[in-house]
């Protein structure tokens, strides 16, 4: 089918979802860092590396609906740098605690507004034994409004955001009341 123009009305169409989803744009680890996240000095004497999570997955087609693991992974670090909890953060080498997670689930759900769960379970290894010495699952959920966002793919990018930073605090959060 063509226009007056000469194009085709397919050609036209995928222009205009194309120009739709570039605008929209994708998750950013920054975005899933807690803005308040400090414990109020450092709670544990000991240093801590970050494992890299496992769990996340890559997006499909248009809107951002996954958290890989390398955000995830980038997300943690930016949040536990922040809270001053442990003596020093990590991502390589060694240290006296390794924090494991893993994603366990992504469930965005919407219509006008979009709400995201985000699932995890958190664990800490003594890297020396072995040994699990404190575990935690996390849910969190996160709604965006349409009068926050109008654009239904930017708002399930804020929705699954927001639900990521939610998780991450409520982390910190517990980890700040663990006796360790």
């Amino acid at each position: 089918m063509r226009n007056e123009s000469g194009l085709k009305f397919p050609t036209v169409l995928f222009a205009v979802v194309a120009l739709f989803l570039a605008g929209c744009g994708g998750i950013e680890v920054k975005d899933m860092v807690p803005e308040s996240t400090d414990t109020g000095g450092k709670r544990f004497e000991q240093s801590l590396k970050i494992v890299e999570p496992i769990g996340g997955q890559k997006s499909v087609f248009g809107v951002q609906d996954y958290v890989e693991n390398e955000e995830m992974h980038g997300a943690l670090m930016g949040a536990f740098e922040k809270a001053n909890l442990f003596a020093s953060v990590t991502d390589s080498g060694t240290a006296d605690l390794e924090l494991h997670t893993e994603i366990i689930e992504v469930a965005p759900s919407g219509g006008m507004n979009m709400t995201v769960a985000f699932v995890t379970q958190y664990w800490l290894v003594d890297p020396n034994t072995g040994e699990e010495i404190w575990r935690k699952g996390v849910n969190a959920r996160n709604e965006e409004r349409l009068s926050e966002t109008w654009s239904g793919a930017a708002r399930a990018v804020k929705a699954l955001e927001g639900a990521v930073r939610d998780n991450i605090s409520r982390l910190i959060e517990a980890l700040a009341s663990a006796e360790l």
